[in-house]
């Protein structure tokens, strides 16, 4: 990645050789502004009090959507984002840390929940809490990799000072003055009503009360996003950013991408702008295939159960937090790490200490969180260590038990438009193997793994379900030749359901408006022949009708050259 700004004449860089294997090739900007609270007195002057060399006191903060969020003694503040000075007066570097795919909606839940827990009002700490700490937990849950070490660590270096050992006896004081300095005028979360309502968009059913109270200000009526109120309270206006959608838009055959869009409410003054985050409609309205009649919560119950002894009690709580989430709505912000981590473990068996039937246990508490509309928030909190995705890209050499509760999950993950979107996430990073691995590729990879697979007849019924499944998603075309591969492959099969016929079918259709030459030119060479399909329904018949008149172009063509 480059470390370049992208303004040098205003901001200085940092080294940042540490992000190298960060990819940039899709989803949203994120930077890192950095403020030096001294303005330039650190520089100077930290030699003779410290005894050691520091170029500044480091505020750090994070701008996404083009809204900055930091972090105080209020909690979490947000503003618009602009190239000019604030209260915390010029950035002394703007540092690209990569690109996220997170959907905004999703963003304003996670600040939501870390400002009522975490970072929230009354938990800052000057020394060991602070806005670098928020930073960095930000950064890393948008874009996998935190922020400079220098940063970071800056605390400890000035309290290993006898100076620093002084000024942390008037940290109060010390952290009052900071607060000032950064937040007069700033919009805080603090407040709950800022989280009353969520825009009206896939990402969320909630339509709760149309308006909200602004802390120290008039009612404002017809709001869909918390954040207007963040933004109505600023002076200037967020500037309209060209935002890139999660799929990226790099093949001829995808829908242009398109800008994030932004609408004032004419009941709004002019200095207040609405958020919209959009997304792709989906390109076909079928609903996917979904395998809901999956108790988790019982799951979770066996498990404790059959391996209760061999888990800590630690762990056990993690394992009641589970049940507490299957059974509740909107907390997915309860499942963290420790829980991923767990659940790992699960998985992997413990290389047969655990009974066989755990990891198929496992895999019905994901199914059944996968149903729930946040646990992608839960999902993107594994975007580092990737343990989830790195066990179902091992997919070949697992139980066949375990295969097809591993497709099942992924077509549970097709039921919500956010885990839909993560699933063909193109972020890549290494498996231990060596092997690049993202997560549309191991989606990719478990489709066509399950449908050609002959040693067990319901393992290909669940891979139709999920290649009929990922038809529905406007795929790169690569994505869809391979699939398309898969399904002709398949369709050579005898006896096959009329059922499995149509969905196949109805992919294979799907499939050639994404690759307009390729699939159809396979189709003709790797066969079947499609009309041995024609009189098994009307809906087949249709469907074969429509394949043929895409060959005869494709022939048409070909004559024509």
């Amino acid at each position: 990645m480059d470390s370049t700004t992208n303004d040098p004449n205003q901001f200085s860089t940092y080294d940042l050789s540490y992000l190298s294997n960060t990819t940039a090739d899709s989803g949203n900007v994120v930077y890192l502004l950095v403020y030096d609270l001294s303005h330039g007195m650190a520089k100077h002057f930290s030699l003779i009090f410290l005894g050691k060399q520091i170029d500044a006191i480091y505020h750090t903060s994070i701008v996404y959507f083009g809204v900055e969020y930091f972090f105080g003694q209020d909690g979490i503040c947000a503003m618009p984002y602009s190239d000019g000075c604030n209260n915390m007066g010029r950035p002394i570097s703007k540092i690209c840390l990569g690109y996220s795919e997170i959907p905004l909606v999703l963003f304003q839940e996670y600040i939501s929940t870390l400002n009522s827990s975490t970072f929230g009002v009354g938990t800052y700490d000057l020394f060991k809490h602070n806005c670098n700490n928020f930073s960095n937990e930000v950064a890393q849950f948008l874009t996998g990799v935190g922020i400079p070490e220098e940063i970071i660590n800056l605390p400890s270096e000035v309290l290993s000072t006898n100076f620093g050992q002084i000024l942390s006896r008037y940290q109060r004081p010390l952290e009052n003055q900071i607060n000032q300095s950064v937040t007069s005028g700033n919009s805080f979360l603090s407040d709950p009503s800022y989280f009353q309502t969520l825009p009206d968009t896939p990402y969320s059913n909630n339509s709760n009360s149309s308006s909200v109270n602004q802390p120290n200000g008039p009612l404002l009526s017809s709001i869909s996003n918390p954040f207007e109120l963040l933004l109505s309270q600023q002076p200037s206006r967020l500037e309209n950013k060209n935002m890139s959608d999660p799929q990226g838009d790099s093949t001829e055959n995808q829908e242009t991408t398109k800008e994030k869009e932004e609408s004032t409410d004419p009941d709004l003054s002019d200095d207040r702008v609405e958020i919209k985050p959009k997304r792709k409609a989906p390109k076909y309205s079928d609903p996917p295939i979904v395998y809901a009649d999956v108790d988790g919560v019982s799951a979770v119950k066996k498990i404790l159960e059959l391996v209760g002894d061999a888990l800590s009690e630690e762990e056990r709580h993690l394992m009641d937090d589970w049940t507490d989430y299957l059974k509740t709505s909107g907390e997915a912000w309860k499942i963290d790490d420790d829980h991923l981590s767990l659940i790992s473990r699960l998985l992997s068996g413990e290389d047969g200490k655990f009974p066989p039937n755990v990891p198929l246990l496992t895999l019905e508490i994901l199914q059944s969180a996968a149903l729930k509309d946040d646990f992608v928030l839960a999902l993107h909190g594994d975007r580092k260590n990737h343990r989830l995705m790195s066990y179902i890209y091992k997919i070949e050499s697992l139980t066949l038990a375990e295969q097809e509760e591993i497709a099942k999950l992924l077509c549970n993950f097709c039921f919500q438009p956010c885990s839909f979107d993560w699933l063909m996430y193109i972020s890549e990073w290494t498996e231990p193997d060596g092997s690049p691995a993202s997560n549309s590729r191991v989606t990719i990879r478990v489709a066509v793994h399950t449908l050609l697979n002959d040693k067990l007849t319901t393992l290909q019924k669940v891979g139709v379900d999920l290649i009929f499944n990922l038809s529905l998603r406007e795929l790169f075309e690569e994505s869809a030749t391979e699939l398309a591969t898969a399904v002709l492959q398949y369709l050579h099969l005898s006896n096959l359901d009329e059922d499995r016929v149509f969905l196949c079918l109805t992919a294979l259709v799907r499939f050639m408006a994404i690759s307009l030459n390729e699939v159809p030119a396979l189709t003709q060479m790797l066969g079947p022949d499609i009309n041995k399909f024609r009189g098994t329904s009307k809906r087949i018949d249709e469907l074969v009708e429509q394949i043929n008149v895409k060959l005869a172009a494709i022939n048409a063509k070909a004559s024509d050259d």
